[in-house]
């Protein structure tokens, strides 16, 4: 596996030759993953400002013993498309703040393979990228409240599969734990590091756009069982954001497969330890 900390230093071009890249100067360095960094602190602000009305209220006391959270419920007053209104720029800050700094290694290879051109331009590739990495973010959000708004009204109205939640909810944890250990997600892994760390050059807006949105899809395959966890311990709960952004950086930046399997046994472990105090 190869991490996205140490790119290489060659990229092909259309002529099929081997051109190196120019290395940046310290300063360059400085201002570009310290902009990611301001990025993300503005990132994790504003889902803390968001979350607040949400987390303030206690959630509907459900059989089982659980609390649905109000994030799937409209608040009082609100419309429908104010709460999907809601949940979306919540979803797209709290997004921001954990996926930026796995976007960065992207974004800091295409900014190199700039070489020659102005700042502006370089600065708008980024933007370009970015906008197309987030905007499938933003899709899989849209899906995920739409699936979330469902299940809801589900529980709600049949209390016998709402006292199975909480015995469903471990089971899902179990689920995302195995996938860590499969095939497919070290396949989906070294997709991901392959495609930080050896971004063509952007000529142009579209390649920009195409990329940021081939980049944001191999990291929603890559990221599901870990945003499946994130769904079900809670989105408003900051230990839960906290840990799978851990984890997912650490899967991201760690040269290891050994990293990838210790999250997949944390998750084991917290799986079982749900499913054996169901209902105590």
């Amino acid at each position: 596996m190869t991490s996205t900390l140490q790119p290489e230093r060659t990229v092909m071009q259309a002529d099929g030759e081997h051109h190196t890249r120019p290395s940046a100067s310290l300063t360059t360095r400085i201002a570009f993953f310290g902009t990611i960094a301001l990025l993300c602190a503005l990132a994790w602000g504003i889902t803390a400002r968001l979350e607040t009305p949400m987390a303030a209220m206690s959630g509907m006391p459900m059989a089982g013993g659980w609390s649905m959270s109000m994030m799937w419920m409209r608040m009082p007053g609100q419309t429908w498309a104010g709460a999907v209104t809601a949940f979306m720029a919540m979803w797209l800050a709290m997004m921001a703040g954990m996926m930026l700094p796995v976007l960065a290694p992207a974004l800091w290879q295409q900014h190199r393979t700039l070489a020659g051109s102005n700042g502006l331009r370089k600065v708008w590739l980024n933007l370009v990228t970015g906008s197309g990495y987030f905007l499938v973010w933003a899709i899989a959000g849209l899906l995920i409240w739409i699936i979330g708004r469902e299940l809801a009204d589900l529980a709600m109205q049949h209390p016998p599969l709402a006292r199975h939640v909480p015995l469903l909810a471990g089971s899902m944890i179990l689920v995302a734990g195995l996938a860590q250990f499969s095939p497919h997600k070290m396949k989906l892994l070294v997709r991901c590091h392959h495609s930080s760390c050896h971004t063509p050059c952007a000529r142009n807006t579209r390649i920009a756009w195409w990329q940021g949105i081939r980049h944001g899809w191999s990291c929603n395959l890559c990221c599901a069982n870990l945003t499946l966890v994130l769904l079900v311990c809670g989105m408003m709960d900051w230990t839960v954001m906290s840990g799978v952004t851990g984890a997912i950086l650490m899967e991201r930046w760690s040269v290891h497969a050994w990293s990838v399997r210790g999250i997949g046994v944390l998750l084991l472990g917290a799986g079982l330890w749900l499913v054996m105090h169901v209902g105590r």
